[in-house]
């Protein structure tokens, strides 16, 4: 009876992956709500890094989310944290992002770097991973 249950309990686990073969799956949102923006700010600029999130999910775009300026609600932006497989690693001393293999180094604001864009609504950081 036993060794029924779990030949049945394979079937239903293949029958489910196969569904899931012939459709779109989205195993996540399409944007990520950081946080209180004032409160993300002040942490930025107390720390003097900005935030950096690892993509837990695909493993593969791991983002840093950066505010510059003295508004909360404004100055926002995420890029990516990591270059062609390769980590970026914030150099506090001369505040710039540098690439852990190649050694190049892009700035504060990531210019260089791909980004996604970045709202605030209600108070909190949205970034939209689509971009």
């Amino acid at each position: 009876m036993a060794l029924a249950g779990v030949a049945g309990g394979v079937a239903i686990f293949f029958l489910v992956v196969s569904i899931a073969g012939d459709t779109d799956t989205n195993l996540g949102d399409d944007t990520f709500e950081v946080g209180d923006a004032d409160r993300l700010a002040e942490a930025i600029e107390r720390d003097g890094e900005p935030l950096a999130f690892p993509d837990l999910l695909r493993r593969d775009r791991p983002i840093f989310v950066q505010h510059l300026g003295d508004d909360p609600q404004e100055g926002w932006s995420a890029f990516a944290a990591a270059v062609d497989g390769c980590p970026l690693q914030w150099d506090p001393g001369r505040e710039v992002f540098e690439d852990t293999c190649t050694g190049d180094v892009y700035p504060r604001d990531g210019a260089g770097l791909p980004h996604y864009p970045v709202t605030v609504s209600d108070g909190d950081v949205i970034v939209d991973l689509r971009g």
